[in-house]
């Protein structure tokens, strides 16, 4: 492959908690069938603990990131 172009986008993404977010994460990957409603629990509950200290009551869920894009081709196309 070659890389065309890339970029670094920062942000904030906006959740209703952070059990949305790994809703949001999980739903959107391709193993979400492979999560069961256990692991599912338990991936809510750490990332929950973990992410605490971003929730504001009364507030959206808001945490910053970093996506960075890249776009490319097949060489000689």
């Amino acid at each position: 492959m070659e890389v065309t172009a890339s970029r670094a986008r920062a942000g904030i993404a906006r959740f209703d908690s952070p059990a949305a977010l790994v809703d949001t994460e999980i739903d959107g990957s391709p193993l979400a069938d492979e999560v069961g409603p256990e692991a599912r629990a338990r991936i809510t509950e750490e990332v929950t603990a973990r992410l605490g200290d971003w929730v504001r009551p009364g507030h959206p869920f808001e945490i910053p990131f970093v996506c960075n894009v890249v776009a490319a081709r097949k060489p000689g196309r």
